[in-house]
């Protein structure tokens, strides 16, 4: 609650300063609040008996906001006259204040004044909680993997975006860069809708392959794409690279953590995932772009691609070591 409505606060503010300067601050804030709420609800979701299914039903509400969202920002730019980008803000500062409320009115289980009192002093702190986690081979390798899977793929999308609109590259429109969006928004909905079907004959690993080797596909065909069209069409593989490595890795922590660890296990993921390896990848693209064209970076972004594989091949042997099981899928 407190993490949405500081978001809401920050939002509002953002149009009433026009430096650069401010602007990043802002959105630094902005993403801290925000993000940090993610691995609290996934582990509040997730800790509820027979909720698994039920996690796929919500992130599908999810991306199909954000599909909502995309077209309703696209469409605001996209206005000669009228209120522009900026009634935008006060948009997502409702819909924080929303959130929230929503999140007061979940039904949790009441805690006696004693049983907070012990679940106090058997709270153990960060580090060592790091240290438990880090333990296990097989999360530390998973979490090499997931970092190596997502330093290409938001750099990647940004870059994406960039080509659509760039006059050297595709030429096209804010709207152009939204549709592409929403349809790798709507792939993502596919995949929630059948996951908890598909994940009762598919294991975890054959997942996480398909999810990593899409990105490689993927940016073949934006890199060698000579329309807007041919862009949307690759956009459909988001339903690997992002919905199914997502799920995936959110469902592989619940399911290698006990309960009482889950809620930990949730954030170092946010951690790599959304943290470190967005960082990163940045940071990376920043450097490729001063030195090369746009176009060249989904040639370079196919080459990182291809590094995770290694780390699927120890985390799927040590899965299968753990859990008895062998072959594919």
């Amino acid at each position: 609650v407190f993490m949405s409505i500081t978001s809401a606060v920050i939002i509002m503010v953002f149009p009433f300063y026009q430096s650069l300067p401010a602007f990043f601050i802002l959105l630094g804030l902005m993403t801290f609040f925000s993000n940090a709420r993610v691995p609290m609800l996934n582990a509040l979701i997730l800790s509820a008996p027979g909720t698994e299914n039920r996690y796929a039903f919500i992130r599908s509400v999810g991306s199909f906001s954000f599909v909502v969202a995309g077209l309703l920002a696209s469409w605001f730019v996209s206005l000669e006259s009228g209120p522009g980008i900026g009634a935008v803000f006060p948009l997502i500062a409702i819909a924080n204040v929303g959130m929230a409320i929503s999140v007061m009115n979940i039904n949790q289980s009441k805690v006696t004044v004693q049983e907070r009192k012990k679940l106090q002093a058997s709270r153990i702190n960060f580090i060592e909680v790091q240290k438990i986690l880090l333990k296990k081979p097989i999360i530390r390798v998973f979490l090499v993997f997931v970092f190596l899977t997502q330093v290409p793929l938001v750099p990647s999308l940004l870059n994406q975006s960039l080509y659509i609109e760039s006059e050297t590259g595709l030429d096209g429109t804010y709207f152009d860069v939204s549709v592409a969006m929403s349809i790798g928004a709507l792939a993502e909905i596919l995949f929630f809708a059948v996951y908890s079907k598909l994940s009762r004959y598919v294991r975890l690993m054959p997942m996480f392959f398909l999810a990593f080797s899409a990105g490689i596909l993927r940016w073949i065909i934006v890199g060698n794409a000579e329309s807007v069209e041919a862009v949307w069409v690759s956009s459909f593989l988001h339903i690997f690279s992002y919905g199914r490595m997502y799920m995936c890795s959110v469902m592989f922590i619940n399911k290698e953590l006990p309960a009482s660890l889950r809620n930990s296990g949730q954030t170092l993921l946010a951690l790599v995932y959304t943290g470190v390896s967005i960082m990163t990848g940045q940071l990376v693209s920043y450097v490729f772009l001063s030195g090369f064209e746009l176009i060249h970076w989904f040639f370079f972004a196919r080459a990182l691609s291809v590094l995770p594989f290694p780390f699927w091949m120890m985390m799927k042997r040590l899965y299968n070591r753990e859990h008895g099981v062998s072959g594919i899928l």
